[in-house]
């Protein structure tokens, strides 16, 4: 699974893939030099959490990035914070569409629509 997005000049890169039934990735990962080196962010899982990051989407100030089952939501400041805003009754969270305009309208779809 390969999701990216840019913001500031600054790339963000979703991970993770799934492999015979379980999931593996190891969260966002950012890149300033046009992906030649990838660094971590806060939002990072550990091997053991089994977390595909699915889909990244935003604006010049907030990236929203979705997993399985929860959405993220993070700046693109030097200050990279992020916060779990929703979690969904079940495990079926693919992608996800931002209104930069309007950050109270995020579609998501998997299974159903959020």
């Amino acid at each position: 699974m390969l999701c990216l997005y840019e913001a500031n000049g600054t790339i963000y890169r979703g991970t993770g893939r799934t492999h015979h039934g379980q999931d593996f990735g190891s969260g966002i990962l950012q890149s300033s030099n046009h992906g030649r080196s990838w660094h971590s962010t806060p939002l990072a899982f550990q091997h053991h959490e089994q977390k595909v990051v699915w889909d990244i989407e935003g604006n010049a100030q907030e990236i929203l990035a979705i997993t399985d089952t929860k959405i993220w939501k993070g700046t693109t400041n030097k200050n990279e914070k992020w916060n779990q805003i929703y979690t969904a009754p079940d495990e079926n969270l693919r992608s996800i569409v931002y209104d930069a305009r309007d950050d109270s309208h995020i579609l998501v779809a998997g299974k159903e629509l959020y």
